[in-house]
Formats: structure tokens, sequence, C-alpha cells
């Protein structure tokens, strides 16, 4: 996994200190997901759609561990 080092306002990091604190899970875990949560939504709107969407496309294709098992 690689690492990303960001810089946030006050008020974004007071919320998610709060998130964090609240779910007990980590202020990257919160992070990450919210990131994987919208970030095709966001290249959407951007106009990268049909590169998302062949990214959703590879990803749907690649088996999951837990199937595996």
């Amino acid at each position: 996994m690689n690492e990303l080092c960001l810089r946030l306002p006050k008020e974004i990091d007071k919320r998610l200190e709060a998130l964090s604190t609240k779910t007990e899970k980590s202020k990257d875990f919160h992070a990450r997901d919210i990131l994987e949560e919208h970030l095709g939504e966001y290249e959407m709107r951007l106009g990268y759609a049909e590169e998302a969407e062949k990214i959703l496309e590879l990803y749907n294709e690649v088996p999951l561990y837990s199937q595996n098992l």
C-alpha cells in the first residue's frame, strides 16, 4: 500500500478526528474509505468517466481474496 500525506483545513481535520473517535477507527481508515467511495464520482464529474469505467471493469474482473477461501 502506498502512503499519501495531506494538509487538511482545521475544520475537516476536526470532523475527521470526531468521526474517528466515535467509530474507534483511524482517520486513515476513514480517509481511505471516503476516497474509495467517491473517487469514481469525482472522476466522472471532471470528464474522466470513460477511464473510470474501464478501471471499474478491470477491478470487477479481479477475484476478491475472500472469494478464494
